[in-house]
């Protein structure tokens, strides 16, 4: 919203200068109109002072001012009365000035300011030994705002305590500290983790089998018990589906986009379980007759 009142803000005073040039006496109208300096990059959070020449059909210089300038796109790039121009963000930006009723511009592409840190989320909780998690990293620049743009590489400097894949899940290898790192554009953050003895000694699913239709949601729990059966809370698993047209969230929500059989298990370590889950087509227009609506009704509703 802030983007786009500032967009409508811009536009209005560059419309309003350029109408008010229209109304004055002008003197003679350029042949053409050059921008300095001819930059062709410029970083987001740049500042640019530009001048603008008017030149006749001679090539002569004119003695003649600029009566607008403008950055566009205005959410990437603006500028002032004075040709100072501000580079918001990444982007091709096209700055220009008027002079007598002539435009003169040129082309600037903004590339986003380099990394200057790279903030890894730490799990407020250990690892158990052969659960994996995954860990969100941002690089941020020297403003503080982030970077999606760049591809992370993720490492770990005690293996034999802990891995890493390249999309930031880690899977505790054996108890101990593992520094995990993640690096970009020759920048490196890194994180400690703590990974302890799985407390998980027994592993169940409920429920271990249902019958749905497509479309509906299915909640799945794990029962952890650890050492002399003790309930162990928000254990840590992994969930695993077999069956195409079916996904499983990391919370164990359930549901199936297709009929089909499925199996669903709960990983943690050493220890499986599994449920199935049998699915069955959704018939559509019965359900509508049910509830006393026509189906023609609901289908024209859709389109």
């Amino acid at each position: 919203m802030r983007r786009f009142l500032f967009f409508v803000v811009v536009m209005t005073l560059f419309l309003s200068s350029m109408n008010a040039q229209d109304n004055k006496p002008t003197g003679p109208k350029p042949d053409r109109v050059q921008i300095t300096p001819r930059v062709t990059e410029a970083l987001a959070g740049q500042q640019m002072t530009f001048s603008a020449v008017g030149y006749d059909e001679a090539g002569n210089q004119m003695d003649a001012k600029p009566s607008a300038w403008f950055a566009t796109p205005f959410d990437i790039a603006y500028a002032d009365e004075q040709g100072v121009v501000t580079f918001v963000q990444a982007g091709e930006v096209r700055v220009g000035a008027l002079i007598n009723g002539k435009q003169g511009f040129l082309m600037v592409t903004v590339k986003p300011q380099a990394v200057t840190r790279i903030d890894i989320e730490v799990p407020s909780t250990p690892v158990p030994v052969g659960t994996s998690i995954p860990l969100a990293a941002v690089t941020r620049m020297s403003n503080g705002d982030p970077r999606t743009d760049l591809q992370l590489t993720w490492s770990s400097m005690n293996p034999s305590i802990a891995i890493v894949d390249e999309s930031g899940f880690v899977t505790g290898v054996a108890p101990g500290t593992a520094t995990i790192q993640a690096a970009a554009e020759n920048l490196k953050g890194t994180a400690r983790l703590e990974i302890i003895r799985n407390p998980i000694r027994s592993l169940a699913v409920e429920p271990k089998t249902v019958k749905v239709r497509t479309g509906d949601v299915v909640h799945f729990k794990v029962i952890a018990k650890g050492d002399r059966d003790a309930p162990i809370p928000s254990p840590a698993v992994r969930w695993a589906i077999t069956g195409k047209g079916a996904t499983i969230e990391s919370d164990g929500v359930f549901v199936a986009e297709r009929p089909g059989s499925f199996s669903i298990t709960a990983i943690s370590g050493d220890h499986v379980s599994a449920a199935t889950v049998t699915v069955t087509p959704r018939d559509v227009v019965r359900e509508l007759q049910v509830v006393g609506r026509p189906p023609q009704e609901e289908f024209q509703a859709g389109e």
